[in-house]
């Protein structure tokens, strides 16, 4: 091969990797200029007998975001039901996530007699820019299928308050044993 050949060979492979390199970056830079938010719905159990469909909104961006609405959306995703966290939980909308901050809140128990429970798909979650982050895990799919026994707002206060925390799973029903309990939750 002669010089000419090399010469052309070589810089078409500097060209490649520079447009590679400069596609990556782009990419990485627009990625990162949006709001990126994570929900997890769980159960939460109080006592026996006592659940409360929960979610941990978790903010995955580099910026501070605020929600501004979370909700239900039923059905083939046209309908949606819009509902305010518990009071319980200490938050109203809108809620201001920090960088990577996290929160857990509580769906008020009227969701749990709600009429069109068994047709929810998704939880979700709205920033005020308009982002919506969706989720369904088993933990979803079981109150959707059989809402269990809504705990009392005022259940719920007094069992964060004695307990600190609170057994919670989005696998389904959580297990365990919680503070005055001899044995498991029968579900």
């Amino acid at each position: 091969m002669d010089a000419k050949v090399i010469l052309d060979w070589g810089t078409l492979a500097i060209a490649t990797y520079a447009a590679a390199i400069g596609t990556f970056n782009f990419m990485h830079e627009r990625r990162r200029d949006q709001a990126r938010i994570k929900v997890e719905p769980s159960i939460a159990r109080l006592h026996l007998g006592g659940y409360r469909l929960s979610l941990n909104v978790t903010n995955l961006s580099a910026f501070e975001v605020s929600i501004a609405e979370m909700g239900f959306i039923y059905g083939r995703g046209t309908t949606h039901g819009v509902f305010h966290p518990s009071r319980v939980s200490g938050h109203h909308l809108p809620i201001r996530l920090g960088p990577r901050a996290n929160v857990h809140l509580f769906v008020p128990a009227s969701a749990h007699e709600d009429s069109r429970r068994n047709l929810i798909e998704f939880i979700y979650v709205k920033t005020a820019d308009g982002v919506i982050a969706k989720s369904s895990n088993a933990a979803l799919e079981a109150f959707a299928q059989d809402a269990p026994t809504a705990a009392t707002d005022s259940a719920l206060a007094e069992a964060l308050q004695e307990w600190g925390t609170i057994i919670t799973s989005p696998h389904g029903y959580p297990k365990g044993q919680l503070p005055g309990e001899d044995h498991d939750s029968p579900k």
